[in-house]
């Protein structure tokens, strides 16, 4: 969302790209300590990466699939709320032809 490549965020954060890619990919957890470490190279709260989240016993949004990440990104470059909805609406509707139903 920021631009910064993996390799930039590695190099903030003391870490060899790939290492950034295990994170992403959902290969390797992070720990507390390297996702503040995390927050803090990108100048952003540590709360930022639980937006969203539901409290403990609730489901939790993970974008974990990398096309599932980039559409997530363009959504939010779309600023014209209306084209917004739009998009939603289309994906809704392509959900419920290929799997009977939508759980959007």
């Amino acid at each position: 969302m920021l631009g910064l490549s993996q390799g930039e965020l590695a190099t903030r954060v003391g870490l060899a790209f790939q290492q950034i890619q295990k994170y992403e990919s959902g290969a390797d957890r992070i720990s507390a300590s390297r996702l503040f470490d995390c927050a803090a190279a990108l100048e952003t709260p540590i709360s930022w990466f639980f937006e969203g989240a539901r409290s403990a016993g609730g489901s939790t949004l993970v974008v974990r699939r990398p096309r599932a990440l980039r559409l997530h990104r363009a959504m939010n470059d779309i600023t014209d709320p209306g084209c917004r909805a739009a998009l939603t609406n289309l994906v809704r509707v392509l959900a419920r032809g290929t799997t009977g139903r939508s759980k959007l």
